[in-house]
């Protein structure tokens, strides 16, 4: 399904409501703000293979990284599966 102009609008305003800057990447912590899921429930979709898709974000030389969830992604997941009203 295509993220429609309503559908951005409505994140954007979301967004404002949660004090988030819009961006491309959100943090765990911000994503699970955003869809109403805890950390905890991220993980464990995440675990299954199920949920948002994500993307490692590595700085520097480390093997680490960061998990990211990419707005495109939130949007998706967002109105796909979250009830509203």
């Amino acid at each position: 399904m295509a993220t429609t102009n309503e559908q951005i609008e409505q994140l954007q305003s979301l967004l404002k409501l949660l004090d988030l800057p819009l961006q491309l990447f959100y943090t765990k912590a911000q994503a699970s703000r955003i869809i109403g899921l805890s950390a905890v429930t991220l993980d464990r979709m995440k675990k299954a293979g199920a949920g948002m898709e994500y993307k490692k974000v590595v700085t520097g030389t480390g093997h680490n990284g960061r998990v990211m969830y990419p707005i495109s992604e939130i949007a998706r997941f967002y109105f796909e599966n979250v009830k509203t009203g």
